[in-house]
């Protein structure tokens, strides 16, 4: 099994255990090719309807350390025809997540090996009260942090000194241990 797709089933795993059943519900959705697959649904607790509260369940629950990108996004609609309901993206980063919120509900989009487009649907979201589709309301776009470069480590002055005492005091230990003849 590969890593990414273990963290797929992580992800799934920890959504489901984390979600409470009076306020959340993850459903699996379609598919759109080999790389961008819709991982579920979540609907967040009455008055917490926002992409923060989603978006922090998945971070503290899956990987810390996820950028946000949405600022560095480009959107780009280009289903006129079905206006809200469906669409694509574009970005310059790389992205690994992508959450479409529409109406309470967010559906959340991974890509396996990070992308740069995609497409994205409110298919599943449905308005409570007369179960129609919902458009979008909007999307975030999240990555894996990159690997941190290994930092240098400074040595400071006092260490210099602390060991120069060292040696001294070795050499003064060595030449009192000595035996004369």
């Amino acid at each position: 099994m590969t890593p990414t797709r273990m963290s797929t089933l992580i992800f799934v795993a920890l959504l489901t255990i984390v979600a409470s059943p009076s306020w959340a519900a993850l459903t699996f959705c379609n598919t759109f090719g080999a790389d961008n697959t819709c991982l579920g649904t979540i609907i967040p607790p009455p008055g917490t309807e926002t992409a923060g509260h989603v978006l922090a369940v998945i971070n503290a629950n899956l990987r810390p350390g996820w950028l946000p990108l949405t600022q560095l996004v480009d959107l780009v609609d280009d289903d006129s025809t079905n206006s809200g309901f469906s669409g694509t993206w574009q970005s310059s980063q790389t992205v690994n997540f992508v959450v479409a919120k529409s109406s309470l509900e967010f559906k959340v989009f991974e890509f396996m090996d990070g992308a740069t487009t995609g497409m994205w649907d409110t298919v599943g979201i449905n308005n409570p009260t007369n179960n129609s589709q919902q458009q979008l309301s909007h999307l975030s776009f999240w990555a894996f942090s990159p690997a941190d470069p290994p930092t240098a480590v400074p040595l400071p002055a006092a260490s210099l000194l602390f060991g120069s005492g060292l040696l001294g005091l070795l050499g003064f230990a060595k030449r009192k241990v000595r035996p004369t003849n």
